[in-house]
């Protein structure tokens, strides 16, 4: 399955690699911003969770927007890091919810990923958009792939498309079969997705969940009107 966003291109990763991504995050600010200018300060500010020290970088004129290399926000790494407070004063303060990095992905979709309940709800309150990333990923498949049900049902309740597709054809459903999440197939399946939809390699959910061996999820496709 195709997972990859941040700080890659055209990377694939498997899902239970996933946590690798916020090792991929801390290890990635740590070693760009270490002889960092001010905007590079902020941000590992908030990598780091330092609300003091991004309070003084904002009241000495450091831009609130400022982007690593990759475009990341502080506000992003923030989001993905979990560092509630210092999410709370950069929104705030101004910080642009809907700005995405170099691969379309933006705080919303790394606060799904990572399983960031409080910070999903605090960027949905703040107007955060519903996008996708330039591999078709939307924040309702990253918290499906994560396993984070309860921010799927937020994403969901927000009027996330449950039918979203990638262009290999990997659905939300797909996603959740791969992951063997019992409660997130049934959250979809409460929102009637299509249970027949294939990848591009010919994949149904319920092949996809079978090919894992997860038989709990088969039987629940299976009564849903998927078929072998």
């Amino acid at each position: 399955m195709k997972f990859g966003y941040l700080p890659f291109r055209n990377t694939e990763i498997s899902l239970p690699m996933n946590l690798l991504l916020v090792v991929t995050i801390v290890a990635f600010a740590q070693f760009v911003y270490a002889d960092a200018n001010a905007e590079r300060e902020l941000i590992r500010a908030a990598v780091n969770g330092n609300v003091e020290k991004v309070q003084l970088l904002l009241k000495n004129g450091v831009p609130i927007n400022s982007q690593a290399p990759e475009g990341h926000t502080p506000l992003m790494v923030a989001a993905a890091e979990g560092r509630t407070n210092v999410v709370k004063l950069l929104l705030m303060e101004g910080a642009d919810v809907n700005i995405q990095a170099k691969h379309k992905e933006t705080a919303l979709h790394l606060a799904s990923a990572f399983g960031r309940n409080e910070i999903v709800e605090l960027l949905l309150t703040n107007k955060a958009k519903l996008s996708i990333t330039d591999t078709g990923l939307t924040p309702l498949m990253m918290a499906v792939a994560g396993g984070h049900k309860k921010i799927a049902e937020l994403l969901l309740k927000k009027g996330e498309n449950v039918h979203a597709k990638q262009p290999d054809g990997w659905t939300v459903l797909m996603h959740a079969a791969s992951n063997g999440d019992r409660d997130t197939i049934k959250l979809l399946l409460g929102y009637r997705p299509d249970v027949t939809a294939k990848n591009k390699d010919g994949e149904t959910a319920i092949q996809i969940a079978q090919k894992s061996d997860h038989k709990e999820i088969v039987a629940l496709l299976k009564n849903a009107g998927a078929k072998n």
